[in-house]
C-alpha cells in the first residue's frame, strides 16, 4: 500500500511511503466479513423462493417452519388487501406457491456486507422480483374491458356487482 504524504508548500514533493501488507492475513476476516450477507441471502431463497440453500442451516437461526407460515399470512394479507378476499384456503395456498415459484424463476437479487460492528452488520441488497401490481393487473384488465365494452352501462346497477379486485383468478 502506498500514502503520498501532503507537505506544507506547494508544489515541493515528498517521498511515497510503502508499507507491505500480506493480504493472505486478512482473507479470513474479509469472508466472514461476508457471513451476513450469505444469511440474508439464504434466508430469501429458503422462506421467499421455495430454495434449497444450506446457507440458512449455518447462519440464519430463526425458526424456518414459524418464518415461513409468517410469510404466508403477509402474502395472503397482501392477496386480500389488493385482489381477493373471497378465495378458500386451498386456492390461496396454490397461488402462494404459484406466486414462489414465478418468483425464484424471475428474482434476481445479490447481497453484500459492507461494513460490519461488533455484533452488527450493514449488507446492501440488490434485488428485483415480480410484484403483487403485475397479479393484479389481469383482472382490472378484464373489468376495464367489460366496461368499455358495455353500451348500456349503468353505474346503479353496478354496485351489486363485484369489484374487479374481487375476481377469482
Amino acid at each position: 500500500m502506498g500514502i503520498q504524504p501532503f507537505t506544507e508548500k506547494s508544489g515541493d514533493d515528498s517521498d511515497e511511503l510503502k508499507l507491505a501488507l500480506d493480504t493472505k492475513k486478512y482473507s479470513k476476516s474479509y469472508d466472514s466479513l461476508q457471513d451476513p450477507a450469505k444469511a440474508l441471502k439464504a434466508y430469501i431463497d429458503t422462506i421467499y423462493l421455495n430454495k434449497d440453500n444450506a446457507d440458512y442451516e449455518k447462519y440464519v437461526s430463526e425458526n424456518k417452519e414459524a418464518v415461513q407460515t409468517d410469510a404466508y399470512k403477509t402474502f395472503k394479507k397482501a392477496f386480500n388487501d389488493n385482489i381477493t378476499d373471497d378465495i378458500s384456503d386451498a386456492d390461496m395456498k396454490k397461488y402462494y406457491e404459484a406466486y414462489k415459484s414465478a418468483a425464484a424463476e424471475k428474482a434476481k437479487l445479490d447481497a453484500e456486507a459492507v461494513a460490519s460492528y461488533k455484533n452488527k452488520a450493514v449488507v446492501k441488497l440488490t434485488y428485483s422480483t415480480i410484484s403483487m401490481d403485475d397479479i393484479s393487473e389481469k383482472p382490472e384488465k378484464y373489468a376495464d374491458e367489460y366496461l368499455d365494452n358495455s353500451e348500456n352501462y349503468d353505474s346503479e346497477k353496478t354496485k351489486n356487482m363485484p369489484s374487479p379486485n374481487s375476481i377469482p383468478l
